[in-house]
């Protein structure tokens, strides 16, 4: 978008696992040309870098520890200083501590808008959404039994195939953890974003993925005065 060749856009996208924040922060991505960096992909990245500088988070995961915050943090600003134009911060921060240290480091960058998007939904939509989803082993189609089933039973509308995968995590008991853990640790900070006049509250469960992105782009236009 032209409008932004000479400012930056910081988008902070939140919400609950499931959502659907991940399908948003791409579709964002391609309207404005800034890339959506995920601290899950982060991390991935730097796993399979073999950068010597990263050995302490590989052998962190390696032994089944949690990366710290002061790490996760800062490979995060690391990453956001090779973005020139803008970023979408896909699920980050997750937590009040990671919130106030990145506020404080955008603060310090020239940052033209920063805008904070929060989609929400009610638990048992979340829990139809992750413990639904299965995607097709062979070209990777993503369904959900519940809502976005194959047209026809056990084949992949793409290509055929007859062989399905489901994620590990999106067993039920593991999504109510998830969720727990995000109304615990991620929740609070909804209510700081809150209080900046460029949040957004969109309700995941109003429409379609492209009628949810067509109100939040809409959102955005009218903050950026488009």
């Amino acid at each position: 978008m032209n409008f932004l060749k000479k400012r930056k856009l910081s988008i902070i996208m939140i919400g609950p696992p499931g959502v659907g924040k991940g399908t948003q922060s791409s579709l964002l991505s391609a309207e404005y040309n800034i890339p959506s960096l995920s601290s899950g992909d982060v991390l991935r990245e730097v796993i399979s870098s073999n950068l010597p500088e990263y050995n302490f988070i590989r052998e962190s995961i390696a032994d089944g520890k949690l990366v710290s915050d002061n790490a996760i943090i800062d490979i995060m600003i690391e990453k956001i200083k090779q973005c020139n134009q803008g970023f979408i911060l896909d699920g980050f921060p997750r937590n009040m501590n990671q919130a106030l240290i990145i506020d404080s480091f955008l603060d310090n960058i020239k940052i033209d808008f920063k805008i904070i998007i929060n989609i929400f939904l009610e638990t048992d939509l979340l829990l139809k959404r992750i413990s639904g989803r299965f995607s097709c082993k062979n070209c990777g189609a993503i369904y959900n039994k519940y809502l976005l089933p194959t047209k026809i039973n056990g084949v992949c509308d793409i290509c055929n195939g007859e062989e399905f995968i489901t994620r590990k995590d999106d067993i039920e008991d593991i999504i109510y953890k998830r969720i727990d853990v995000y109304n615990q640790e991620t929740s609070p900070i909804i209510e700081y974003y809150s209080k900046n006049s460029n949040f957004i509250s969109i309700n995941g469960n109003v429409g379609s993925k492209q009628e949810i992105y067509n109100l939040i782009h809409k959102k955005i236009r009218n903050i950026l005065k488009l």
